[in-house]
């Protein structure tokens, strides 16, 4: 793959996201819910220009972009605001990014339908040399489903062969006016880069391209790959299919650079419908932390006539959010238990962290000395704790889990790796500041948190001498090969 190709594939899978938010954007101007920004890209402002409310942005990384709505995520006194809105146009609000990725994905599918000399139907038209399917079709058979599943056009008998496992498929066909059912068609099946599938042994029939046929076969293409979509998660679900036959943003991206390295016009477009349907579907599953699980919610509001609790909803979204974090790192292979376990942790360390607010909040923190003491007791105890989890095989919370897993990769002594991580993470946090908040404008990176990733390290080291001087750490559960 060249570079060219990537930079095609990353400009396109932000295109798809970019549509996506316009749909958003529209929706939430046509409701009159206050927008505070639209921009394109991500990170820091290139351009900017403020019209009436709306700050319209281009914005460095080409990489989708966003849309800021007063009140989406935070509480807002504003008429305009987004909870202000009446649900049903909250509703369209949510719904319309998806709606929008399908709308894309019709008009790709278009102008590639309008592209073809032929347009595909479901009627047997000749059979390759050695068929095994001629033994059962004939002809001039109309297939109307495919393993009970329903074929409106020649991708829906496309994709259920693709779909079927053993080569022994059932179809519906109409013959000679005649509707039949044949079990037991066996197929032909041969390897495709380490997956068995069918052979596709036959072909059938096109019919000329007229103006009312292009838009018809388009909206039966689309229809069938919605089908696909829900039908292919249905199989990771019976277990069909493995978690790492899915493809997350990776092989997305690497699916639009191979088309795109192949000077391909047409594989290029075929692949953006594909994922560009996937997206707008998947995205309005009614699913934790996606579109979708939004509108659950507001439907929810609509029926009862109020809003579910808004901190019991964020939990939710959260926790979906961390199971789609998991899926993701199952989808690129690289999924252990201790990173689910991590999370865990995580929430550990928040209740921890909330607990040591409250108590903190009895303390006059507005005394100087008082302030200073609070702080060398929180670095003291922190890095206590982390040494602690550095040697069980207890998945730490995931910013250490990193220094665990690289350092114990690489074979480098995890303390100084952990201080060298922590200035490093120091330095680009600073310098991230300075390009989203304005030069020597010190956002969330203060001269505690400098403080803190010098010594962190160093004493997270002695901590663990200690432990070793007084402790044999030994497993007491063994379960430590759920962790590696």
């Amino acid at each position: 793959m060249s570079i060219l190709s990537i930079i095609i594939a990353i400009l396109l899978f932000g295109f798809m996201i970019l549509f996506h938010e316009l749909g958003h954007f529209a929706m939430a101007k046509w409701a009159g819910v206050k927008v505070n920004e639209f921009a394109i890209g991500m990170g820091p402002k290139i351009i900017s220009k403020t019209v009436g409310d709306t700050t319209y942005a281009l914005r460095l990384f080409p990489i989708g972009g966003f849309v800021a709505m007063e009140g989406e995520d935070e509480d807002s006194a504003d008429a305009r605001s987004f909870t202000a809105c009446p649900v049903w146009k909250r509703i369209i609000i949510t719904a319309a990014g998806g709606i929008m990725n399908l709308i894309l994905g019709l008009a790709v599918i278009i102008v590639l339908t309008s592209g073809q000399s032929l347009l595909g139907t479901t009627t047997v038209a000749n059979f390759t040399e050695n068929s095994a399917s001629a033994n059962y079709l004939q002809v001039g058979d109309r297939i109307t489903a495919v393993n009970g599943e329903s074929a409106d056009c020649d991708y829906d008998i496309i994709y259920s062969l693709i779909r079927d496992g053993d080569g022994i498929v059932s179809m519906d066909v109409i013959r000679d006016g005649k509707k039949l059912h044949i079990d037991d068609i066996n197929f032909d099946m041969a390897d495709y880069g380490g997956t068995k599938a069918i052979v596709l042994d036959f072909g059938v029939y096109g019919e000329e391209p007229t103006f009312g046929g292009v838009i018809s076969y388009s909206f039966r293409w689309m229809y069938s790959l919605i089908k696909l979509v829900w039908r292919s998660l249905g199989d990771i679900i019976s277990g069909n299919f493995a978690l790492n036959q899915l493809s997350g943003p990776i092989g997305i991206t690497e699916a639009f650079a191979e088309a795109a390295s192949s000077a391909n016009i047409k594989s290029l477009l075929l692949i953006l419908a594909l994922i560009t349907v996937n997206l707008g579907v998947f995205n309005l599953m009614p699913l934790p932390a996606l579109d979708g699980g939004r509108i659950f919610f507001m439907v929810i509001e609509w029926i009862f006539g109020k809003p579910v609790n808004r901190k019991v909803e964020a939990v939710i979204h959260s926790v979906g959010m961390a199971l789609l974090l998991v899926l993701m790192m199952a989808i690129v292979r690289r999924f252990k238990f201790s990173y689910l376990f991590s999370f865990v942790t995580a929430v550990l360390y928040g209740l921890i962290l909330d607990g040591t607010m409250t108590l903190a909040g009895y303390i006059p923190m507005d005394i100087l000395p008082i302030r200073v003491i609070c702080y060398a007791a929180g670095i003291v105890c922190t890095s206590a704790g982390v040494a602690f989890f550095f040697q069980t095989y207890i998945s730490p919370e995931v910013y250490e889990l990193f220094v665990k897993e690289v350092s114990g990769h690489f074979n480098r002594d995890i303390n100084k790796f952990k201080t060298c991580y922590d200035c490093v993470s120091c330095a680009v946090g600073i310098a991230l500041s300075f390009a989203f908040f304005g030069l020597w404008h010190f956002e969330g990176v203060k001269l505690g948190t400098v403080v803190c990733a010098l010594v962190n390290g160093f004493l997270i080291g002695n901590f663990t001498k200690l432990y070793k001087r007084i402790w044999s750490f030994e497993d007491g559960l063994k379960l430590r090969k759920y962790f590696e």
